[in-house]
């Protein structure tokens, strides 16, 4: 069992497609190769095997009987999932020092935590490369580039901090990539007043169910790309002046073959504000809004799938958590551009924003 991990994980470093290399390393005759496949094919649950029907017809592992055809497919499944975790697991680590942005003294003077202290680097429009003296980087392309528009554009005077991919700076311009854009805002209706009082909560939970093609938003923001589930929101006064909100979507990503290996990725919104109660929602400000992806693993994402923030009990500990963006002193209304942008079930979300905020 521990040497076919250990084999997935060298399988799950391949760049490119898994099936046609593994493919390839059993035909060289790897005998790390052959040896994860007869395990997997000794230990294959007659699950697994009926899981891979719709990969038999891919046409590879063709010179294999059906079992172990069926096991070759799920060593590539394992693998790519695998692959996929890790990618996650990389994207949610916060900065240990010794990434190669960090080669570079000035990333090292600005940064705080997850997080890169702005300015630094010069952005290019549209996009979310920027240009470093002669060199090129990545800020965080998990985040729509309206982020980075509404800071420059209307919050150039405020404190704040954006993740930047750690893997270095390029010698030449990388390639621009194509990412969501915010085309049509929602129509908003607003809270009267923060009327919460010391020590009072309130919170909130909505859920896709995802089993209805003919309700398309709902059915698409399940099963598609981004796997929405839910969100939840909690929302405290502890003292006289402090507020703070914590709203979080939860997305949740199955093993294709094994029940017991999942994955939830958690978008949360924090933010806090000082404004008493009675203040005119619109008028009041946020001492900070900040975001973070949270990935939970395994019994974690059970645990945590289980749980809600609306209820004012604490929830799961994430597996691996990092900020990507932080703002201080803006206005309270910047939630609902940052959470229609941030959060990927644009139905969820406007079926939280427009229950509530009315």
């Amino acid at each position: 069992m521990n040497e076919y991990i250990v084999f997935l994980k060298r399988l799950a470093r391949h760049q490119w497609e898994i099936a046609p290399h593994l493919e390839r390393m059993l035909q060289n005759g790897d005998a790390d190769a052959r040896e994860a496949l007869h395990y997997k094919s000794e230990n294959m649950s007659d699950v697994e095997a009926e899981r891979v029907n719709a990969f038999l017809s891919f046409g590879h592992f063709r010179e294999y009987d059906d079992r172990t055809k069926r096991a070759a497919y799920c060593v590539v499944l394992d693998a790519e999932y695998e692959k996929e975790l890790h990618e996650q697991i990389k994207a949610c680590s916060p900065y240990e020092g010794d990434e190669p942005i960090f080669k570079n003294k000035e990333f090292v003077e600005h940064r705080e935590g997850d997080l890169i202290r702005r300015p630094i680097g010069q952005r290019l429009p549209q996009s979310n490369i920027f240009k470093y003296g002669n060199q090129w980087g990545y800020y965080d392309r998990r985040i729509p580039l309206e982020f980075y528009d509404w800071l420059e554009k209307c919050f150039a005077d405020k404190a704040s901090r954006v993740r930047v991919e750690p893997n270095g700076l390029y010698d030449r311009k990388p390639q621009d990539l194509v990412l969501e854009f915010l085309v049509v805002p929602p129509k908003w209706k607003w809270w009267k007043s923060l009327g919460y009082f010391i020590g009072d909560f309130t919170g909130s939970e909505y859920h896709l169910l995802g089993n209805d093609p003919n309700n398309l938003p709902d059915y698409m923001d399940y099963n598609g790309r981004y796997q929405v589930r839910k969100l939840q929101t909690i929302a405290t006064r502890r003292e006289k002046r402090y507020l703070s909100m914590m709203v979080e979507e939860l997305s949740e990503f199955n093993h294709p073959t094994d029940p017991n290996k999942k994955y939830v990725i958690g978008r949360m919104i924090h933010l806090d504000s000082d404004a008493i109660i009675g203040t005119s929602f619109k008028d009041a400000t946020l001492k900070h809004i900040d975001l973070a992806f949270n990935l939970y693993i395994d019994n974690d994402a059970v645990t945590r799938m289980g749980q809600t923030l609306a209820d004012g009990s604490q929830v799961q500990d994430a597996t691996f958590r990092t900020h990507v963006l932080r703002v201080e002193d803006v206005p309270f209304e910047t939630l609902f551009k940052f959470a229609i942008s941030f959060f990927k079930s644009k139905h969820l979300t406007n079926e939280w924003l427009t229950t509530e905020f009315k």
